[in-house]
């Protein structure tokens, strides 16, 4: 989306460097046969919030964080 097109434009290369270290992870945590979801929605979480900074894009970055901190109610 839109975050993922700035942060191609903006990012660092260290932040480069830690976006390809996370995509690493979260196919190597979805690829386990133990299907250990919590792993994977933290990969998950820990790539897209990076994105979301490198993009500058702070208040989504914010929101984004809330979203998967705060309780999950079903």
């Amino acid at each position: 989306g839109l975050a993922a097109e700035r942060a191609a434009r903006l990012a660092t290369p260290e932040q480069i460097e830690a976006l390809s270290r996370l995509a690493v992870d979260v196919e190597t945590v979805a690829n386990l046969t133990s299907q250990d979801l919590p792993s994977l929605m933290e990969a998950n979480d820990r790539f897209h919030r990076l994105i979301f900074e490198a993009a500058g894009n702070r208040r989504l970055a914010k929101l984004t964080a809330l979203l998967v901190e705060g309780p999950l109610q079903v």
